[in-house]
């Protein structure tokens, strides 16, 4: 009865176990030049499973991402776009005021106004209505 218990176990622990085939296959993420490896194996290898071709192909994607964004970051260090708004943000000036303490201009328009608050627009404004 004993043995017979056992075998019952293990044949149940077989038939839940789903083999998804989802398991960790090829080099870690880290491992630079394994993944270069199998991404070249993409070229010159023919693939015989899908396994292996998934795996080539995910390693062929790490190196495409990062590829990818150092050409476009790159391409915005030799050609800032020509808004002002990035102008102002990219300038060295702006690096620069992070480390002098100098007072920054004020974003919005300031014009000398009276004691009263009265602005040269507000002044002009009232000549036309007078």
């Amino acid at each position: 009865m004993r043995a017979y218990n056992i075998l019952i176990r293990f044949n149940s622990h077989c038939i839940a176990r789903r083999y998804l085939g989802n398991a960790a296959r090829g080099p870690a993420l880290d491992d630079i030049s394994g993944n270069f490896n199998e991404a070249k194996k993409l070229f010159y290898k023919p693939q015989l499973s899908h396994s292996e071709l998934q795996q080539s192909v995910e390693s062929l994607r790490l190196f495409l991402f990062w590829g990818i964004v150092g050409y476009c970051t790159l391409d915005l260090i030799i050609n800032p776009l020509k808004s002002n708004y990035w102008h102002y943000i990219l300038s060295v000036r702006h690096l620069y005021g992070l480390f002098v303490n100098k007072q920054s201009e004020n974003v919005f328009y300031t014009s000398k106004s009276d004691d009263y608050g009265n602005t040269d627009a507000w002044r002009q404004y009232l000549k036309l209505y007078k």
